[in-house]
């Protein structure tokens, strides 16, 4: 039987604001495994998904920093970003 495999990773404070300052249409675009989360919270590509994602967050009274940090995870992961 084989353990799985973990990854931790690491991003900065300086990509987490960067990803806090991204429109949701633009992190949807270059990786689209964030749709994902943020269909999960009802997020979605209202107003053509113009929107900063904390902004966004903040306007569906949403706590941002585990959100931005879950989305900076699979933008890291994403191979077009």
């Amino acid at each position: 039987m084989s353990t799985p495999v973990t990854t931790t990773v690491h991003i900065t404070d300086e990509e987490l604001a960067e990803i806090a300052n991204r429109t949701i249409c633009d992190l949807v675009e270059h990786a689209p495994g964030t749709m994902t989360i943020f269909s999960s919270l009802g997020l979605d590509m209202c107003c053509g998904g113009g929107h900063p994602l904390r902004e966004a967050l903040e306007l569906h009274s949403l706590d941002p920093a585990p959100v931005i940090r879950q989305v900076a995870v699979v933008v890291s992961e994403s191979q077009d970003w």
